[in-house]
């Protein structure tokens, strides 16, 4: 029994796509936690996720652990997860509203002036 878990895990683990890490990950979560989740995708992202999410079947145990791991890893190398400042700002409103219209909202914003205070 405990080789038949070895051979499904090692299939398991060689068979990670991103989509499958993300159903993993996604399935983890209570329901009402990866709801929030799935409200942040596109509806084409919600079918391909929920499709894979529906032929995960049995996942091992340290197919989960390794995934976690993975993630944990890559959390703790990257560069801080959450930068502001008023160049980033700028830079949004400019990408959502065009170059015109997203400067006046920096102006009337004053963001300019908290950049330099």
């Amino acid at each position: 029994m405990e080789q038949r878990t070895l051979e499904r895990t090692a299939r398991q683990q060689r068979g990670l796509t991103g989509r499958r890490k993300a159903a993993i990950l996604l399935s983890l979560l209570p329901p009402e936690e990866a709801a929030i989740v799935l409200k942040h995708l596109d509806e084409t992202e919600v079918e391909i996720l929920l499709s894979e999410m529906a032929r995960l079947g049995v996942v091992a145990d340290d197919t989960v652990q390794r995934l976690v791991e993975e993630g944990l890893q890559k959390l703790e190398s990257q560069q801080p997860l959450a930068t502001g400042g008023a160049a980033k700002v700028r830079s949004l409103l400019i990408q959502a509203f065009g170059a015109q219209q997203g400067a006046a909202v920096v102006k009337a914003g004053g963001i300019a002036e908290r950049a330099h205070a």
